[in-house]
């Protein structure tokens, strides 16, 4: 991507650490269980699950000289009016990657389904907020 920047030009990347997503209360088991998978299905296709927490430190190793980081934290809180939708970005997850999980063995079947019910549930009932990591590093 740095090629494509013109000098005085800007690159910026907006990029989650999954590692640091806050529950509170913490979610069902279920949901921690498929979370718990995901996390390691994206490592072990070589994705780095905290990279928001690297960005920085890899513009500086290609050349960049002036970096800054913002957070852009997603917060969603009960107290929101789209509280019910914004929350529930880790069913769809489960709803549209679990497929690929229990494919390729990380989970079963019914723990997907289970955790998607149960995560609707904590939605519903005691979900408080979810706090998805997020920073804009720009060079």
């Amino acid at each position: 991507m740095k090629r494509f920047v013109k000098p005085g030009g800007h690159l910026a990347i907006l990029d989650f650490n999954h590692e640091k997503l806050a529950w509170s209360p913490e979610p069902p088991a279920a949901m921690r269980t498929f979370y718990d998978a995901f996390l390691q299905w994206r490592q072990d296709a070589g994705f780095d699950n905290a990279i928001a927490d690297h960005v920085q430190a890899m513009m500086h190793r290609i050349g960049f000289e002036s970096v800054t980081v913002e957070a852009q934290f997603e917060i969603s809180k009960r107290s929101d009016p789209d509280f019910a939708i914004t929350s529930r970005l880790w069913a769809e997850v489960a709803e549209l990657r679990g497929p690929q999980l229990v494919q390729a063995g990380y989970i079963s079947e019914d723990i997907r389904l289970q955790a998607i019910t149960d995560y609707d549930n904590w939605i519903a009932t005691i979900g408080e907020s979810m706090i998805v990591y997020l920073l804009a590093v720009e060079a």
